[in-house]
């Protein structure tokens, strides 16, 4: 019994590791001014490659023998460490002193809805509550298009056709990454919602893209 439940931890361990690993790797590429399939295809051939001799030593875990099983479960294990490791550790372990300045401009600034989760019950879950995603599209020196996160607060100062100064710095792996908490926005005089009444349209009721 003890040891089934060990098992069913190490597997829900295991699940949240990879998932975690994934949704972090997905989160910080946003950030980084890197090809997406440059480390995915890397870290596939360490996971592939390293399966062919260390698939059996997953079977003390999954219980079985089956070679599709746990040679699946391993690729799929080490490519989400891989892609994790490569992206945290090159973002946060990079010097981030030494950052120089890129002006790019605001192509597109828009909002995304989202939902959050909701525990309907202990093992079903659904949708939540909505919240709002802001984000600003920009192209940088060499054409290639990025979005960049914003607050509410610069999502209501901003406009297309405005100028960042973007924050970029070299990653602790030679990925160059852009340092989103130093980049310079533009200064703006923030309108309060009595003068916006008289004149000036609000963001709120324009239609997003």
């Amino acid at each position: 019994m003890t040891k089934k439940v060990l098992k069913v931890l190490g597997l829900g361990f295991l699940g949240t590791l990879i998932v975690s690993c994934f949704g972090l790797s997905a989160a910080i590429y946003q950030d980084t001014l890197i090809q997406w399939w440059q480390p995915v295809v890397f870290s596939l051939i360490v996971a592939l490659g390293s399966g062919k001799f260390l698939w059996k030593k997953w079977a003390a875990l999954t219980d079985t023998d089956n070679v599709w099983c746990n040679f699946g479960l391993h690729v799929v294990t080490v490519t989400a460490v891989i892609l994790g490791g490569f992206f945290i550790g090159n973002y946060f372990l990079g010097d981030r002193n030494d950052v120089s300045y890129h002006d790019v401009t605001i192509t597109r600034i828009y909002r995304e809805k989202h939902h959050k989760t909701r525990r309907i019950s202990r093992r079903v879950y659904g949708q939540g509550a909505p919240y709002w995603v802001y984000k600003a599209d920009f192209e940088m020196p060499n054409g290639e298009n990025k979005s960049l996160r914003l607050t509410k607060k610069h999502y209501d100062q901003l406009s297309k056709g405005d100028t960042l100064g973007l924050a970029i710095r070299e990653g602790f792996f030679g990925a160059t990454v852009i340092d989103t908490g130093k980049i310079k926005y533009p200064k703006k005089y923030n309108k309060s919602r009595k003068k916006r009444q008289f004149g000036y349209r609000s963001r709120k009721n324009q239609p997003d893209d």
